[in-house]
C-alpha cells in the first residue's frame, strides 16, 4: 500500500480569526502606496534626495532602495502569510522565540509609529501646505495664501491645523473597513491623477520654458545663480556608484517605508500569502515607476545639479534668495495651467490626509 504523506506542518489551522476578512489586493496595495504616500516620498524624492546626497542619480538610488526594499516586503508577505492574524509579527515571533523577545520589539514599532504620526502632523502645516500656498500666491498673484502660508508654520497653525488634521483622521476611521478601504481606493485614483498632470507637464515642457518662467515667478532666486550660490555656502558633489548605492541603502525606508504595514492587520487580509506578497510589490513598483518616471522627464531639462542645489539653499536658507523644491512647484514652471495646479493640489493634499489614515 502507498505510503501516505503527513500533511505539513502550519503555526494556524483556523480559518477564522474573529475579524472580517475584506480588504483584497486592491485594498492592500492602495494602502501600501499611501503609507509610501505619492505626496510626502514625491516632494522626499525631489527636495531631501538629491540635496543630501548631491552629485548622486536619483533614479540610481530609488532604484536601489526598491530592490532591496522588495526583499524586505517578500520577508514581512511570508510573516503574514504564516500568522494571518492581526499583529502578525508579534504574533509569530512570540509562538515561535518567545514573548519576552516578541513584546518589546513590537511595542517600539508602536511607539515609533506615534512619533511618525505626530511628525507627519506637524510637516503638513510646516512644509506641504506652504508648498502649494506659497506656489499659488507667486503663480496667481494671491496674497493671502503667502499670508496664509506663513501663518501655518508659526506654532499657532501648526496646533490649528495639526488638531484639524488629526479629528478629521479619527472620524474618518470610525466607520467600516470596507468604507475605509474605499476613500483609500478613491486617493489612490486622485494621487494618479495628480501624478499624471506631473509627467504630462515634464514631458511636454521645455528647458527655455522652465527657465523663463523660474525668472519671472521668482526673482529673487534666479535660475543662472542657483548652483553659484549653493556653492558659495558649502554644498559638495560626489559621484560614482558607491555613492549612489550608500545613498539608495539609506535612504529605501526613507522614501519607500510602509509597504509592509498591511501585514500588521493580516488578520482581516484575504489570501493572506497572495494578497499581502502583491500589496507590497504592487505599491513600491507603482510608486518607484512614478518617481522614477518623474525624474527622468524632469532631468531632460533640468540639471540633477540644479535640483540638488534648490534643495541645499531650501534647508541652509541663505538670506533674500528664495527656493521652492517641490515638485508640484517644478511642473508649474513646466505648465502654470490653473487646471493642473487645482488637480496637482486636490491630489497631494487628499493623499496627504490618507498618509494620516495609514
Amino acid at each position: 500500500m502507498a505510503e501516505v504523506a503527513a500533511p505539513t506542518p502550519r503555526l494556524f489551522v483556523r480559518k477564522t480569526s474573529g475579524l472580517i476578512r475584506t480588504i483584497g489586493i486592491w485594498g492592500a496595495l492602495a494602502f501600501g502606496v499611501h503609507c509610501i504616500s505619492l505626496s510626502s516620498s514625491g516632494i522626499i524624492t525631489f527636495q531631501w534626495v538629491p540635496s543630501l546626497w548631491p552629485g548622486a542619480s536619483i533614479i540610481g538610488i530609488l532604484t536601489v532602495s526598491a530592490l532591496f526594499c522588495a526583499m524586505h516586503a517578500y520577508t514581512y508577505s511570508q510573516i503574514g502569510a504564516a500568522a494571518p492574524r492581526a499583529g502578525a509579527d508579534y504574533t509569530l515571533a512570540s509562538r515561535t522565540l518567545h514573548p519576552l523577545l516578541a513584546f518589546p520589539a513590537s511595542f517600539a514599532l508602536v511607539l515609533f509609529s506615534g512619533l511618525v504620526a505626530g511628525s507627519l502632523i506637524a510637516w503638513i502645516p510646516t512644509v506641504a501646505l506652504p508648498a502649494f500656498l506659497q506656489a499659488s500666491g507667486i503663480l496667481y498673484d494671491q496674497a493671502w495664501a503667502v499670508r496664509f502660508a506663513e501663518w501655518s508654520a508659526t506654532p499657532t497653525g501648526i496646533v490649528v491645523i495639526g488638531t484639524v488634521g488629526v479629528l478629521v483622521t479619527l472620524f474618518s476611521l470610525m466607520f467600516p473597513t470596507r468604507t475605509v478601504v474605499k476613500v483609500l481606493g478613491l486617493g489612490l485614483i486622485l494621487g494618479l491623477a495628480a501624478w499624471a498632470v506631473i509627467l504630462l507637464s515634464f514631458a511636454t515642457g521645455s528647458r527655455e520654458t522652465f527657465v523663463a518662467n523660474w525668472n519671472r515667478f521668482v526673482p529673487n532666486g534666479p535660475f543662472e545663480r542657483v548652483l553659484p550660490v549653493a556653492r558659495e555656502n558649502g554644498i559638495e558633489f560626489t559621484r560614482g556608484f558607491g555613492t549612489t548605492t550608500l545613498a539608495g541603502l539609506i535612504m529605501g525606508f526613507w522614501v519607500f517605508y510602509g509597504y509592509y504595514i498591511p501585514t500588521f492587520f493580516a488578520g482581516e487580509v484575504k489570501e493572506a500569502p497572495r494578497t499581502l506578497l502583491w500589496g507590497a510589490w504592487g505599491s513600491l513598483f507603482t510608486t518607484w515607476f512614478v518617481f522614477a518616471l518623474g525624474a527622468f522627464l524632469l532631468l531632460r531639462h533640468v540639471p540633477q545639479d540644479w535640483i540638488a542645489a534648490q534643495g541645499y539653499l531650501y534647508t541652509v536658507g541663505p538670506e533674500r534668495f528664495d527656493t521652492f523644491p517641490f515638485v508640484t512647484f517644478y511642473a508649474s514652471m513646466m505648465q502654470p495651467n490653473v487646471l493642473f495646479f487645482l488637480i496637482m493640489a486636490v491630489g497631494f493634499i487628499y493623499t496627504l490626509i490618507n498618509l494620516a489614515q495609514t
